[in-house]
Order: structure tokens, then C-alpha cells, then sequence
């Protein structure tokens, strides 16, 4: 091995040593099977993180944020005084219009995304990319954290995940879990350090619902429209009951 291979297993070996949750270790073509097991003997919420890279970039930023971000009640304290999406499309707003003021005659780069026209055909759902490489192929290791909780909502409070970059801070995250959750039976299924992957029961019933999901999708993860207009994306919401976010 190169050094930066030796490193990169030392730094993955150490994940493995110092990670704060009870780890389950599987195969990207067993994880979803892994995941539905863990999930029925109810001891505790599983959470897929994805391969050795993902875990190892979870785990570091776990560890900086016990530190570096307030408890996880707190963190939850905090989400049960939010409202999404109502209330992170004002924060949003006032973001823009502070955005304005300091930046007076430039063109403002957060008018929205485009619409575009509705699609013949919705595009394919991203499906649990957290148990696959990039390149399609399945990860021969696949992590599944198993949190000591029965809210799955509350996983970004235990994984102190978010508040870096456009990624939401971890009480919007749980805010946005609990009402999608409400409003769609959707369950997070994968998050690693810049990814999350969910599913949910329910697809909207018309366009003009799916358009609004869209842009509460893109609100929440402006990357989320990186390959898609609003309303191809609204039909992939209707098509595929896989949500998926990345915060680049």
C-alpha cells in the first residue's frame, strides 16, 4: 500500500475503534435486508452510513462535534421550537434580504430554481445510493449504526451531523424528518457525512403538490436540483418513493 492508503486505513480502523454506537457490518447487495432486520427486533433505531469512507468521515465529524455542538437534548429542544417548512423558508428569506443589503446592485444568485416543464417521463429515484460506490458497484462494507433511541427523527442529534457549509444544522434537520414524516410517512434510512437517503409511504397526489415538496427539497438542499429542474423532480417524487439529499 501507498501512504495514502496506509493512512486512510489507520484513519478507518481508528472509526472503527472509537465509534459511540453498536456497528453492524454488511455488504452494499445485504444492506437494505440488514437494515429491515435491525429495525424489527426494535432495540434501537438502525441507520445505514455507508462504506468504509463514509464511516470514517461520520465518525470524525461525530467526534468534532461532541465537542464543538450542544447535547443532543438540546439539539432536539431546539428542533421541537422550529417549523418546517414555514419557518426555514423565513430564515431563508431574511438570509436573502440580509444577502441584499450587504451586497447592493449585485444580482441575487437565490431568486429559486427553474420550474421547467413537466417531464414525459419521471426520472429514476436515486434508490439507497449509500450502499453503493459512485461508480454503481455495490460496497463490499457497508456500516449500520444502531442508535439508542426509538426516534429515528432525533439520528442527526446523535451523529451532531449538519451546520457546516449548506448543510442545514442538525435541529432543522430533525425539524424537516419529523414533518416529512408526518406528511408522507417518510423514514431516513442512510445518512452519512453529506448524504441522506429516505423512503417514504406516501407520494404527492398531484403536480402542483409535488412541485411544493420540490422546492421544500431544494430549500433544505439547494444540491438537490444539481441534475434536475423543479418540476422533474417533483415527477421523480411522484414515480419513486426514494428521497435522496447531498450537500456537496
Amino acid at each position: 500500500m501507498d501512504e495514502f492508503e496506509i493512512r486512510t486505513r489507520a484513519e478507518y480502523e481508528l472509526a472503527l475503534r472509537r465509534f459511540s454506537y453498536p456497528l453492524v457490518i454488511t455488504s452494499g447487495d445485504d444492506a437494505l435486508a440488514a437494515f429491515e432486520d435491525l429495525k424489527a427486533r426494535k432495540k434501537g433505531v438502525p441507520i445505514i452510513l455507508g462504506g468504509p469512507s463514509e464511516f470514517t468521515l461520520v465518525d470524525e465529524i461525530m467526534s468534532r462535534g461532541l465537542v464543538e455542538h450542544p447535547s443532543i437534548q438540546l439539539i432536539l429542544d431546539r428542533a421541537s421550537e422550529l417549523s418546517f417548512p414555514e419557518g426555514f423558508r423565513a430564515a431563508k428569506e431574511r438570509e436573502r434580504q440580509m444577502w441584499r443589503r450587504r451586497n447592493p446592485g449585485l444580482v441575487d444568485f437565490e431568486q429559486g430554481p427553474p420550474v421547467g416543464e413537466w417531464p414525459d417521463e419521471a426520472p429514476d429515484g436515486p434508490g439507497l445510493s449509500l450502499a453503493y460506490h459512485w461508480s454503481g458497484e455495490p460496497w463490499p462494507r457497508v456500516h449500520i449504526a444502531v442508535l439508542p433511541t426509538d426516534d429515528w427523527t432525533a439520528a442527526p442529534a446523535f451523529l451532531r451531523a449538519g451546520g457546516w457549509n449548506m448543510c442545514p444544522e442538525a435541529a432543522v434537520m430533525v425539524s424537516a424528518l419529523r414533518s416529512w414524516r408526518e406528511r408522507y410517512g417518510a423514514e431516513l434510512v442512510g445518512f452519512s457525512h453529506d448524504t441522506m437517503n429516505l423512503r417514504a409511504e406516501i407520494c404527492p397526489a398531484s403536480r402542483e403538490e409535488a412541485l411544493a415538496l420540490a422546492w421544500e427539497h431544494y430549500l433544505f438542499c439547494s444540491d438537490a436540483l444539481n441534475d434536475f429542474t423543479l418540476a422533474e423532480l417533483g415527477a421523480s417524487l411522484i414515480a419513486d418513493d426514494w428521497w435522496r439529499f447531498w450537500w456537496d
